[in-house]
């Protein structure tokens, strides 16, 4: 299905946990998100999922991000709609406009409006990550050293 979408590159990584779901998370260390004790929020930093990522659900919904549990966040899906047609649709130039402004407006129909992590999942800062994106073997060399599992095309 990836090389049909056109995708040169998969990387499964630890999903988001909300906080009120934290019962999900993994007793397994490497896959957990709250074993390190790390808090998401402490972070300042614009979000850039909307810009540079997807995540596509195992029903084939697309979801902006991995911090999106519930099927009715979702900005469609991959069998409904070409991958062009989702990644251009309202859902996600409203995002794109809401994690730009840093706004937070709790009774938008848009997750991206709602959320209060705002760019603490992002894969990584600043400088680097303009550099992460734009050289695929610094890229993978982060993956690997964060033990994210990649599969390239």
């Amino acid at each position: 299905m990836a090389k049909e979408l056109s995708v040169n590159e998969i990387m499964f990584v630890k999903p988001h946990i909300p906080n009120e779901h934290k019962n999900w998370d993994s007793s397994i260390k490497e896959f957990s998100n709250f074993s390190n004790s790390s808090n998401y929020k402490k972070k300042k930093k614009k979000c850039n999922w909307p810009y540079t990522s997807i995540a596509i659900n195992s029903n084939m919904s697309i979801s902006p991000c991995c911090g999106v549990a519930k099927e009715e966040d979702d900005f469609g899906n991959i069998r409904n709609s070409s991958f062009s047609e989702i990644w251009n649709n309202d859902n996600f130039k409203s995002a794109r406009e809401y994690v730009s402004q840093d706004v937070i407006k709790k009774e938008s129909g848009n997750v991206c409006a709602r959320c209060e992590m705002k760019g603490s999942i992002n894969f990584a800062p600043g400088f680097f990550q303009v550099l992460y994106y734009l050289i695929p073997p610094l890229r993978m060399v982060y993956m690997n050293l964060n033990k994210f599992k990649v599969s390239s095309f």
